[in-house]
């Protein structure tokens, strides 16, 4: 018997971020991939361009700081975001 494990390599949020929006397009999901690209926009704008992080980085600190952030910008898509956030976290899993 010969057991094989998968190598599960961890992406930053992102390359994950960026192999959905890959993976809307391909499906020709375009709005869907615009979404996703508006969010990764906004986290990069918060993070000063940081995000080669793990998902382990995301933490109750960092999200109440996005959080507080968006409302300072008075984004009207603060509760989008945050979806497509948590979206990507549930996807990744």
């Amino acid at each position: 018997l010969i057991e094989t494990k998968e190598k599960h390599i961890q992406k930053t949020v992102y390359e994950f971020y960026c192999q959905i929006v890959k993976e809307l397009e391909d499906s020709n999901k375009i709005g869907n991939s615009r979404v996703y690209k508006d969010s990764l926009r906004s986290l990069e704008m918060y993070t000063n361009s940081k995000l080669d992080i793990p998902f382990s980085h995301i933490d109750v600190v960092f999200l109440k700081g996005y959080e507080k952030w968006l409302r300072q910008r008075k984004d009207s898509y603060k509760d989008f975001y945050g979806e497509n956030l948590t979206a990507v976290f549930i996807y990744d899993g």
